[in-house]
């Protein structure tokens, strides 16, 4: 993890052109041009994910899920916002917080023990780096 705010990789536009937003039951859908839609993965605490733009993913641990959207959630130092940073995703989309699996098992080795999230002020006030993340550039690899 190179920072606590992740990175966005560079995208072709074809790419870019090939996905469409859609609204349906007043819920932001994003369809690939293979034409099949994300839906909310009903993501908890402990969940291993995988960030969906990393050609190599690391095993990441859901450790935080705040009530904001992307665009509510500010990046410090950055002066921009989550959705702005990932503006490839639905502004609307759910935050997640996570921690890669090596770091979290070094740090707390008991997490998978844990029914509560890990609060951001606990994460802080022992320096351990997390990313945030909009909940659809995740992709959940193994439930709790």
């Amino acid at each position: 993890m190179g920072n606590t705010y992740g990175t966005r990789p560079e995208r072709d536009e074809d790419e870019d052109s090939a996905e469409e937003t859609t609204g349906t039951d007043s819920r932001q859908q994003t369809l690939s041009g293979g034409g099949a839609a994300e839906v909310d993965q009903g993501l908890k605490f402990g969940d291993i994910v995988h960030d969906i733009d990393d050609s190599d993913p690391d095993d990441l641990v859901v450790v935080n899920l705040p009530d904001a959207t992307a665009s509510e959630w500010d990046l410090p130092g950055t002066g921009e916002t989550l959705a702005k940073r990932d503006d490839h995703y639905p502004p609307n989309d759910d935050v997640v917080i996570v921690v890669e699996r090596d770091v979290l098992d070094d740090y707390m080795p008991s997490w998978p023990d844990r029914e509560e999230e890990i609060p951001l002020s606990k994460l802080n006030g022992d320096g351990v780096d997390y990313e945030v993340y909009p909940s659809r550039r995740l992709k959940l690899a193994e439930k709790k």
